[in-house]
């Protein structure tokens, strides 16, 4: 995954912090433009619209900033009776020459120009990101990060996107290896060892971020995990295994041979001393 893509991830994952995630997300987007609905607009530029759409129907709209590019003052003049909202978007979208699909639990509005043009566009390592990303979490805190700066932090994009997902509201947990899973404990084994206490939860590592997403319709899975996580933080790293160094028995050095002459020596120099 190249960089700007990973910018692009992290603009649609944070736009929808607060949505349903997965098909869930995705099953309510749909419903909701299914919804019957009667409005008219009187050149209203085009931004109003699409805010005034995103509040009727509850949904989260992302619009790529290169496809609002002179269009973001195009003036609006519909009228719809009794439609559904996905139709009556396509007609707004179509006299702004745009388009939309759903993409990542949200509405993406887009150029097919632009997409034309990016499809065909050589793609080049030094490309920089563009764009400002704004967020508010669940926590209440909120954060304002230039593309180009997530792009050259990729640290900074992990930690967004730990704090993007809220365990209660979401059924996601997401932990952080080095962070929230200990260094000397390896990915693969922490997750056989949640998978013993939470059979039902289902566990995705992104190796690109260095993430670990772990999902469960069971708030207490995600509970036992997180305790698990903490307790492998608290806890005293293991001991370093330390090779006993084999127990060498000294060498003596061989005694050397009797002198025959030096004993006579001794023999005659005693039996001298006995000798007055």
């Amino acid at each position: 995954m190249n960089s700007k893509a990973l910018v692009s991830l992290l603009l649609l994952v944070l736009a929808h912090t607060g949505c349903a995630r997965g098909e869930e997300g995705e099953d309510r987007i749909k419903k909701a433009l299914t919804r019957k609905v009667s409005f008219e607009f009187v050149d209203t530029p085009l931004t109003d619209v699409l805010g005034f759409v995103r509040q009727l129907g509850n949904i989260t709209i992302v619009v790529d900033p290169k496809a609002l590019d002179g269009r973001d003052k195009t003036s609006i003049n519909l009228r719809v009776a009794d439609m559904e909202m996905g139709q009556a978007l396509d007609w707004v979208l179509k006299l702004a020459e745009m388009e939309y699909k759903i993409q990542d639990q949200a509405i993406f509005i887009y150029s097919p120009d632009e997409k034309k043009a990016a499809d065909k566009k050589p793609k080049h390592a030094n490309d920089a990101a563009v764009g400002i990303l704004r967020a508010k979490f669940a926590t209440g805190d909120a954060i304002e990060a230039d593309a180009a700066m997530l792009e050259r932090l990729p640290h900074l994009s992990q930690e967004i996107l730990s704090m993007a997902f809220d365990p209660v509201k979401d059924d996601i947990l997401v932990l952080v290896p080095g962070r929230d899973i200990p260094l000397h404990v390896e990915v693969r084994a922490f997750i056989e060892s949640a998978k013993a206490i939470a059979p039902g939860a289902t566990f995705k590592f992104d190796d690109n971020l260095k993430l670990l997403y772990i999902q469960s319709k069971e708030g207490a899975d995600l509970r036992r995990i997180n305790a698990v996580a903490r307790a492998l933080r608290h806890a005293p790293p293991p001991a370093p295994i330390v090779a006993e160094k084999p127990q060498i028995a000294p060498i003596k050095p061989p005694r050397p041979p009797d002198d025959p002459n030096a004993k006579a020596k001794r023999v005659t120099k005693n039996d001298e001393e006995l000798q007055f």
